[in-house]
């Protein structure tokens, strides 16, 4: 009897937790809640049921905007002898990589498996013993069958090697390397062998943007007054802009291409994408002065004000790779919203089609993705009123849905980015964006009392604690928004959240976010600078740029304890650790403080800021103090040494810029910019 009201009880919670995915924060759940499958979201209820049950843990793990996530949930998963399968033989559990990327990598590399959807068996201990990426419906029904047998055959093999598994993936304990220039240089050949010199980019297909590694290359050739590597970056991001990985109709970038020569997209837009980009194609812009390079940075930057914005503010994490096309009943396919055909635009545009036709390259077939080499002829009148038309006839086409679930970390990514840009392009559009999106940091994800960071919406539940990189990178937005606006109040919230941050996850030289993990998956931390930096990797440059606007050494040391942890993954790795190359090589050189007093309200002192921001002067850390009055005093109390900096007339601004407490004072804009240079 005990027994029976047990088991009633835990499938009474089963049910209760399928109808309750609908008010999951993650859209990847809520679109679950009335599959076949009784899936229940990843925690301790699911784990609870399987020991009670027996059974073990089927663990799917993707997110809304894959497309080969959501055809195995349409497809796969919903074939009736694959649904009775786990529904009776396993506990079925959904897992969104969004909200937990720290769980989905780490699973992730003990499969070796990177790409969407990753497919673990677990057992009552959350060991991996059987997984599988996209499967059909048949493939799926074989591994189901296959992994239930070793569960119910050969338990005890299964779980040794489950274990055996994790074991192989742990970290192997990089030996240390030498700091110092050979270090850098071996990153950048590490890079080297992975480029692609005939289509731009790095790796082999399936290929991603790599857009930090974009960034370490522009820094590296800087540093190193390299302009081949500079013109490596600069090239990738040019093929980049010119291929189908790039939307040239309405802008912003896809999420990966499944072959080399980026021709055929994995559709999904993430916010990430878009905020890396921006920033990394903004250094292009800033390095070259390209206009072509400037268009490219406002048009992303663009896109993700129109498409990916909430109306309060925030960012939406994703929009989907498909959307709806309707046939004899609404139909989802993989790009429906970026296909054109012939027919279609002759019947838009008539003759005049044939025009478009030889520009964009569509073939005499009816599903082509637009490309454009030159943009240049959209100068042309004509042209030009054509390309609007398909635009605007596109945006009236269902469009892709949007993963509304905020994020700290991506915020504070795109806070970064609109801040760069805004102030770079004088765009006061992009700057207020910056601003709003902290605000939806500072009122939905901080909370100040407990001086505590959410990773998601604080309004949606469960709320999910912030990572360690969800605080590096917003403390970057921070400190973004601080040298776009010269105001101090997003300094202070810098410097509050960064301490938390120590507070939190600083363990001797490094940090860490193993809280969240299984048990039987702590100590397996991921780093690596793909897809968002790591925390380590965004920590470390924040550090030296804390250092450098405080002038505290403290901060520079914790970044040197960084480098030195890491440094035989630098070694060994280094093209995965591309933005911690980025900030090792920044430390490399001594930072330069520059400190201008004067009148906000006068045009010298606006000219003599403006060419800080138009060109590439990642070296310095700008403050700017008022000449007199209350906002002097605040500064003064943020950072006291200021006060010895007086400019009592303030009819010239003056800039002292420092560099190991040496100091120089100039007035003239060019001068300053070569003292920063």
């Amino acid at each position: 009897m005990v027994r029976r009201l047990v088991l009633a009880l835990i499938f009474a919670i089963a049910a209760r937790s399928h109808a309750q995915l609908a008010n999951e924060a993650s859209r990847y759940l809520q679109e679950a809640a009335n599959s076949p499958v009784k899936w229940m979201a990843w925690g301790d209820a699911a784990v609870t049921r399987a020991k009670a049950e027996k059974k073990p843990l089927f663990v799917s793990i993707g997110y809304a905007a894959n497309f080969e996530t959501f055809l195995m949930q349409r497809e796969a998963f919903a074939e009736a002898l694959n649904t009775k399968a786990l529904n009776e033989w396993y506990v079925p559990v959904l897992l969104d990589s969004i909200e937990h990327p720290e769980i989905a990598r780490a699973y992730q590399r003990v499969a070796n498996v990177t790409a969407a959807p990753l497919n673990v068996v677990l057992t009552h201990d959350l060991e991996p013993y059987a997984s599988i990426g996209f499967a059909d419906a048949p493939t799926l029904q074989r591994f189901l069958v296959g992994a239930v047998n070793r569960w119910d055959g050969e338990r005890e093999k299964a779980i040794a090697d489950a274990r055996a598994n994790i074991a192989r993936a742990m970290p192997k304990g990089e030996p240390a390397a030498t700091l110092g220039v050979p270090l850098i240089e071996t990153v950048v050949d590490d890079i080297a062998k992975t480029y692609d010199a005939k289509y731009g980019g790095f790796g082999i297909a399936p290929k991603t943007l790599r857009p930090m590694t974009i960034s370490f290359l522009f820094r590296y050739a800087q540093y190193a007054k390299h302009e081949a590597i500079r013109n490596v970056g600069v090239d990738t991001i040019r093929k980049i802009a010119v291929s189908a990985i790039h939307d040239q109709l309405g802008s912003g970038f896809h999420r990966a291409t499944h072959d080399a020569e980026w021709g055929r997209p994995q559709f999904e837009k993430m916010l990430e994408d878009q905020a890396l980009m921006a920033m990394a194609s903004l250094e292009a812009w800033q390095l070259t002065r390209d206009p072509a390079l400037g268009d490219l940075t406002r048009a992303t930057l663009d896109f993700a004000l129109r498409d990916m914005r909430a109306p309060h503010g925030g960012f939406d994490a994703s929009m989907d790779a498909h959307s709806l096309v309707p046939l004899k009943r609404p139909e989802q396919f993989n790009g429906a919203f970026y296909y054109w055909g012939r027919t279609e635009l002759g019947h838009i545009f008539g003759d005049k089609a044939l025009r478009l036709y030889a520009l964009y390259g569509i073939p005499e077939i009816e599903k082509s993705i637009p490309l454009l080499a030159n943009r240049d002829v959209l100068k042309e009148p004509d042209v030009g009123k054509m390309v609007q038309k398909m635009y605007e006839i596109r945006q009236k086409r269902p469009s892709p849905a949007r993963d509304f679930n905020e994020i700290a970390a991506l915020h504070g990514l795109m806070i970064s980015a609109l801040a760069r840009g805004g102030a770079a392009f004088e765009e006061k559009r992009y700057l207020e964006a910056a601003v709003d999106a902290a605000r939806v940091v500072t009122t939905k994800l901080w909370d100040e009392k407990k001086k505590k960071l959410w990773r998601n919406d604080a309004a949606t539940k469960p709320r999910l604690d912030a990572l360690a990189q969800d605080y590096a990178l917003v403390v970057q937005g921070l400190l973004d928004l601080f040298d776009a606006t010269r105001d101090p109040k997003w300094l202070e919230l810098a410097r509050t959240i960064h301490a938390r941050q120590d507070e939190l996850f600083w363990e001797k030289s490094r940090y860490t976010t193993g809280a969240t993990l299984p048990a039987a998956l702590r100590g397996l931390h991921v780093d690596r600078d793909e897809g968002t930096p790591a925390a380590n990797s965004v920590a470390a440059m924040n550090l030296l740029r804390l250092a450098a606007i405080t002038g505290h050494t403290a901060y520079a040391e914790r970044a040197n304890a960084i480098f030195a942890t890491y440094s035989g993954g630098l070694h060994a790795r280094g093209g995965e650790l591309a933005q911690l190359a980025n900030a090792y090589v920044l430390s490399q050189t001594p930072a330069k403080q520059v400190v201008l007093v004067g009148d906000a309200r006068k045009k010298e002192t606006y000219d003599l800021i403006k060419p800080l921001y138009e060109h590439y002067t990642p070296l310095r850390a700008l403050i700017f103090v008022p000449h007199k009055g209350v906002a002097r005093e605040r500064m003064e109390r943020l950072l006291p040494f200021v006060k010895a900096m007086k400019n009592d007339t303030a009819e010239k601004p003056i800039a002292w810029v420092c560099v190991r407490g040496e100091c120089q004072t100039t007035s003239d804009p060019l001068a300053l910019l070569k003292l920063v240079e």
